[in-house]
């Protein structure tokens, strides 16, 4: 397994956050976390507990804009 230095934890975190706020746009997360594209696919093909983090962020972003859609149509 890659050990991961403190800044690559913490960059790691902070493009877990920015994939949050994104609402799961992974190249708006990029952007905003400062993180290139080719360092986040090195992270999900080493890094499984990160992977899975990135899943579980994305799955429930999906979940939440498939409730506010419906919200939107019930409360229209």
């Amino acid at each position: 397994m890659e050990k991961v230095d403190k800044s690559g934890h913490k960059k790691k975190q902070s493009m877990l956050e920015a994939l949050k706020k994104s609402l799961g746009v992974v190249t708006t997360a990029l952007i905003k976390a400062d993180v290139p594209h080719s360092t986040y696919y090195k992270w999900i093909n080493t890094d499984p507990e990160f992977a899975e983090q990135v899943k579980t962020e994305v799955m429930l972003s999906v979940k939440n804009l498939r409730v506010l859609k419906v919200s939107q149509l019930v409360f229209k």
